[in-house]
């Protein structure tokens, strides 16, 4: 039974790493970033006729252009980032009733589309200013 529990949790625990965000912000942030990606992603699945809105807001997303190592490689699809990610946002996005997809789906385009860059996450905890060092 035992093995069963273990089996189970395994994938859980690897779409949730253990980062320290006051030790590696460069890691938290590339997680942050995927998980933005993952969230474009899905609520361009769930949302087809804000595909090309969430696409083209991401792209612009003025995080991008900051000078945070690896962000080119999270963001791609086949990441294991985003890999890890994807199963975990969409079971959560499967989960919740419809008003709280265009919650999620709208919170992100807005943060995407904020003048000053901008990042949260729910699956790490990003201190108040993570992006002050890279703005400089």
């Amino acid at each position: 039974m035992v093995v069963v529990v273990l089996c189970i949790a395994m994938p859980a625990a690897a779409a949730a790493p253990l980062l320290d965000c006051g030790k590696n912000i460069d890691a938290c942030l590339r997680w942050a970033v995927a998980e933005a990606a993952t969230y474009v992603q899905e609520c361009g699945k769930r949302f087809p006729a804000s595909r090309t809105s969430l696409d083209a807001a991401f792209a612009r997303w003025k995080v991008l252009t900051l000078p945070i190592p690896g962000l080119d490689e999270v963001i791609k699809p086949a990441s294991l980032e985003r890999i890890a990610l994807g199963k975990r946002v969409s079971t959560y996005m499967d989960g919740v009733m419809p008003y709280e997809r265009e919650i999620e789906c709208s919170s992100r385009l807005a943060m995407l589309l904020s003048a000053q860059p901008r990042v949260f996450a729910d699956s790490v905890s990003l201190p108040k200013d993570a992006l002050e060092p890279y703005l400089k």
